[in-house]
């Protein structure tokens, strides 16, 4: 059964306005679930990108501060300016944890070994694309373009196992409207 819910961390995650959370129903189970949600509002790049910005396709540069960023790493940037460490789950051409574009790491022990004990039970994909963690909280972020992208079916998948794993694993959904 689902034991735990994201809302005894959500007043300290700064990922934007709180939203209505998003409703979903849980795959294996068939339980509704309710993903605590952000919004936040991001103004598009307009100026030329560096070469670690031109891919992946699909992808737009979003302004943050004074610098062209992917949602995702704005994402992982407001959490570690709370005290979050944490990487994006790169899928394309092969899995990898980037803490910027093209940069590389290893997870520590911890993580690595939460991330491979879903891994196990899920398989290769469904992962969320902010894994971030703090003391001994685990958390998992979608990125989402609000109106243009949901949960697919693997994403609910992970979310559900990861519900049901005996770490404190929480999740929640960073939206963002493009300006």
């Amino acid at each position: 059964m689902v034991n735990v819910s994201i809302d005894d961390i959500a007043g300290s995650l700064p990922l934007g306005e709180r939203a209505a959370p998003t409703k979903v129903l849980l795959p294996l189970s068939g339980a509704p679930f309710r993903v605590e949600t952000y919004l936040r509002q991001e103004l598009e790049w307009r100026e030329v990108l560096p070469a670690s910005l031109l891919f992946p396709p699909n992808k737009p540069a979003l302004t943050f501060g004074d610098r062209p960023m992917w949602h995702e790493f704005i994402v992982l940037e407001l959490l570690k300016q709370v005290g979050w460490d944490g990487v994006w789950t790169k899928n394309f051409g092969g899995a990898a944890f980037w803490t910027a574009p093209g940069i590389e790491v290893d997870l520590p022990k911890d993580a690595k070994d939460v991330f491979q004990a879903l891994k196990t039970t899920v398989g290769n994909g469904g992962f969320w694309d902010v894994f971030a963690w703090t003391d001994e909280t685990f958390l998992f972020v979608e990125s989402k373009q609000r109106g243009k992208d949901k949960l697919q079916q693997n994403q609910l998948r992970f979310l559900e196992t990861g519900l049901r794993s005996d770490h404190p694993i929480r999740f929640a959904i960073a939206e963002y409207i493009r300006r």
